[in-house]
């Protein structure tokens, strides 16, 4: 009876005997064959194993746990190294055996890396040991992986349709298969962020933003990695953003894809260079300031560099207001504002807890501004809040009357004004207007808060 045949009704019994059982038939098979744990069988269909993937293939964590018989196997000499057992049990599903092989094959380091070998070595389908724990996406799993020093930009043979495969660097897997600890991993690891495959040569950056992949897109982009290029272009000359454009265009998972915008502008990426595509973000410029609000909450200085390039002359000046646009004409004939520049500016005043806030408001000018703005940044900020709330006029019944023909609230909100400098240019050449009377309140302030801390100053030294 054939050896594999012999284990097989040793198995079948699945009792505690069976293990007793097992170890008997193993020993006195090495009495005759000392190297037969590392012997490879050709099974009756014409595949090859051995006992320990035999095993493997038999193991269920549940129903029928093989653990102990594996251990076995190894306190005997099975090999980690014959026939890629650790590639076998992540294809598997079966990581509680993969790990246990792993702690095995680290117990005999006879080479210099014997377990990074085992780690880049090809399983007969052409993947590697990192590919195939991508596949299973478990975080631990990869952990233990990339413990053992993997090549983390190794190829692997990925499916791809009916009959093709591609060989595909990790990091690509693992945006392919949407697994973003899996991205953040690798890239920690030192994978390529500048690598390109397939087709189409996309970078990880790419391939994100064309899949839709917005988690992974936002990893690659803290990543801070030096080689990590905005700008790159694929086989059709297309970069990050215009792919999301893309999708934004055909309402492909249109809110990622504005997501995936924000993120790109607020770290510097160029504008769209077709006019179609800046238009498409001009007719979302609402939903895509509420992104930028959202992504840069926690990161001040992205917030900064975004509204600078917002401003005059900053690359995104035309898309935020619409520059020269249908949309600035009937705003003005049904004088309507779009209040932009105030949901702009906003992003310059948050970040007080909501019991300062108003404090904040009305002190924020005075003080040292909070990095990364400048003074004159929160000044400004501060300006544009305070114009449009002294537009609004109170009437008896409680109803809010604007005035929407303003000449400053025009040049603001078409983003002709986007500095304090143009503000005091115009107080200067219109001398009692509205816009004199909101900065002279702010000055006022600005005095009476001085003479406070003089005052307190004055105190403490007579102490």
């Amino acid at each position: 009876m054939h050896l594999l045949d012999k284990i097989d009704r040793i198995l079948a019994r699945k009792d505690e005997g069976g293990l007793d059982a097992f170890k008997e038939l193993i020993l006195e098979e090495l009495k005759t064959n000392p190297k037969v744990l590392r012997h490879i069988f050709c099974l009756r269909n014409g595949a090859q194993t051995t006992i320990l993937n035999h095993l493997i293939r038999a193991h269920d964590a549940v129903e029928h746990n093989l653990t102990e018989y594996i251990r076995f196997l190894f306190e005997q000499g099975a090999s980690a190294h014959v026939e890629e057992p650790v590639h076998l049990a992540f294809q598997l599903g079966k990581p509680d055996l993969g790990n246990l092989v792993l702690e095995h094959a680290k117990k005999f380091v006879e080479e210099p890396t014997p377990q990074q070998l085992l780690a880049d070595s090809y399983d007969p389908e052409r993947k590697t040991l990192l590919a195939r724990v991508i596949d299973t996406e478990n975080i631990d799993n990869l952990r233990v992986v990339l413990a053992n020093h993997p090549n983390v930009n190794k190829p692997s043979a990925i499916q791809v349709g009916k009959d093709k495969k591609i060989s595909i660097p990790p990091l690509h897997q693992a945006i392919i298969k949407n697994f973003t600890g899996a991205v953040d991993a690798l890239i920690k690891a030192e994978a390529d962020v500048d690598n390109t495959y397939g087709a189409l040569q996309e970078t990880p950056l790419l391939l994100a933003a064309r899949l839709g992949r917005v988690d992974a897109l936002k990893t690659i982009l803290e990543s801070k990695a030096p080689r990590l290029d905005l700008e790159a272009t694929n086989e059709e000359s297309n970069r990050a953003i215009d792919l999301l454009c893309a999708r934004l265009e055909t309402k492909e998972d249109s809110q990622d894809a504005l997501r995936g915008i924000a993120m790109l502008l607020c770290h510097g990426a160029a504008v769209p260079r077709e006019q179609a595509l800046c238009t498409l973000l001009q007719d979302n410029r609402y939903a895509l300031l509420d992104e930028v609000s959202k992504y840069t909450e926690k990161l001040p200085e992205l917030a900064a560099s975004f509204v600078r390039r917002c401003h005059i002359s900053g690359p995104l000046h035309s898309i935020i207001y619409a520059e020269n646009s249908w949309w600035q004409s009937l705003w003005y004939l049904f004088a309507r504002p779009s209040h932009v520049a105030l949901q702009l500016e906003s992003l310059v005043l948050r970040g007080q807890p909501p019991s300062k806030k108003k404090e904040a408001e009305e002190e924020v000018i005075q003080v040292e501004a909070p990095s990364p703005f400048t003074k004159e940044e929160v000044q400004f900020a501060t300006f544009v809040k305070k114009y449009e709330e002294a537009l609004s006029i109170k009437k008896c019944l409680g109803i809010i009357i604007f005035n929407p023909w303003s000449s400053m609230r025009w040049l603001i909100d078409s983003g002709k004004y986007t500095s304090l400098e143009q503000v005091k240019k115009y107080r200067e050449d219109y001398p009692g207007t509205r816009t004199d009377r909101v900065l002279e309140k702010m000055e006022n302030r600005r005095e009476s808060l001085h003479e406070d801390l003089d005052g307190v100053g004055k105190q403490v030294k007579q102490v």
